[in-house]
């Protein structure tokens, strides 16, 4: 799944998803250091830019805005 922004919202969801899926593989396009940190930290793989992340695979994107 990708979440695209780790904002307040992005990491609700990231959260969310981790509790009820646990073995799901998340991507987390996030530039801000501090937030794709996080992401990290709660076992995303982490790309700058929503461009960056694979084109195909995917279950559901969750476009977030800031």
């Amino acid at each position: 799944m990708a979440i695209l922004g780790h904002g307040p919202i992005g990491a609700l969801i990231h959260i969310e998803l981790r509790r009820r899926f646990d073995a799901v593989e998340i991507d987390v396009a996030e530039p801000a250091p501090v937030r794709a940190a996080l992401s990290r930290s709660l076992g995303a793989n982490i790309v700058a830019d929503a461009a960056d992340l694979p084109t195909a695979g995917y279950d559901v994107i969750e476009r977030l805005h800031r």
